[in-house]
């Protein structure tokens, strides 16, 4: 068994971590106005404060002579070896769906067959330890495959982190998540207890990370508009001339032609739908080139990273031919047409608030054009 002093350590050690985990309960900080990624944080403040319970309970049973311990002990073991991968697995995609907005049926399959094999492998441990055992004495050992089983996981960590980093590149400073706050503390944690078995410090490490990134998450709501889960002026005002200065990129201006009409005639549940639908729209067509902003009303901004007018136009393009999708497909009694107009930027030399003022007014162009060809239902 672990020395008494060494057991003291631990038990303090996983009751921080459980403590924060609480808190983070309690107070429902794994709630974003993203649902499946709210799904995702949940199974994770769980599965660590399932680890920060079974670790201690393993640590105190290492060593014991009873049969019936060692068992409890070896089933804890193996518990926590399927929570690391599948921790894992769940961190990077919450990575995913946050900075794609979407779920990616390859990954999951991907994920899945990773989550299978390492089902499979802690079922072959029982009969040969290969990932970990427990001698005669019932002590518990590291097996051949440990290493690499330690190296899967970083391996989800790393790609969590690179894929951010991309998206944080090609997004400027419009786009971000808290990746680091969790991948610094579970990486720290997770190599000093690799290096220095008998110490606890990956699962309290990893609750440490979990809570700082619900909670960073959870601030980040007061930038969100909650129905439309995109950002909102709020978070415009904050980025400011002093945050974006000195960059170039485009400003798209989006407008819902007649959306007076749809709210007048079809009521606000109706309109609701609609700015949800054009939302969507807008996230789809961006991607991870920038940030989509709920400017006022049925007003959208979008901030994206590139220099680019092809890019602006062909984004353009593809907001236009979603609408038209939409009419086709939804066998609404309304039309959902969209003004859009864009600038390029240069706030070295025009502030934030000039630069949208002339996006607004190449919208307001192709608004024009748009009223040219069909009726005007409401007034603008």
């Amino acid at each position: 068994m672990a020395t008494e002093h060494n057991m003291q350590e631990i038990i303090l050690a996983n009751l921080v971590g459980i403590s924060m985990l609480i808190c983070v309960l309690s107070k429902r900080a794994w709630q974003i106005y993203r649902e499946r990624e709210s799904k995702y944080i949940h199974y994770l403040v769980n599965s660590v404060l399932l680890a920060c319970i079974l670790e201690p309970v393993s640590f105190y049973l290492d060593g014991s002579e009873y049969l019936f311990f060692r068992i409890i002990n070896y089933a804890a073991v193996s518990i926590l070896f399927i929570l690391n991968i599948s921790m894992g697995a769940i961190w990077f995609l919450l990575v995913c769906r946050h900075i794609y907005n979407r779920d990616y049926k390859f990954l999951f399959k991907i994920v899945n067959g990773i989550e299978i094999f390492s089902i499979i492998l802690t079922i072959i441990n029982f009969f040969k330890p290969i990932l970990f055992g427990i001698d005669e004495n019932g002590y518990y050992f590291r097996g051949s495959l440990y290493t690499a089983y330690v190296v899967l996981v970083f391996a989800y960590i790393i790609a969590a982190s690179i894929i951010f980093f991309i998206a944080r590149i090609r997004g400027g400073q419009f786009k971000w998540f808290p990746a680091v706050q969790l991948a610094i503390p579970v990486g720290l944690g997770t190599f000093i207890q690799y290096h220095n078995y008998g110490i606890s410090t990956m699962y309290p490490s990893i609750a440490l990370g979990i809570t700082l990134l619900a909670f960073i998450i959870q601030s980040e709501n007061i930038y969100t508009d909650k129905m439309l889960g995109i950002k909102n002026r709020y978070y415009l005002d904050r980025m400011g001339d002093k945050t974006l200065r000195k960059n170039k990129f485009y400003i798209m201006f989006v407008d819902i032609n007649n959306f007076k009409h749809i709210n007048d005639n079809f009521g606000h549940a109706v309109g609701d739908r609609v700015l949800k639908q054009v939302a969507d729209i807008l996230r789809a067509a961006v991607g991870n080139r920038g940030t989509v902003i709920r400017y006022a009303g049925d007003e959208f901004i979008l901030l994206i990273n590139t220099t680019d007018e092809e890019i602006a136009r062909t984004m353009k393009e593809i907001i236009c031919n979603k609408a038209d999708e939409y009419n086709k497909n939804a066998g609404a009694s309304y039309e959902l047409a969209l003004a859009v107009g864009y600038y390029m930027a240069n706030t070295k030399n025009e502030s934030l608030d000039d630069a949208i003022a002339k996006a607004d007014k190449a919208m307001y162009r192709d608004k024009q054009r748009y009223y040219e060809i069909h009726e005007r239902r409401s007034i603008k």
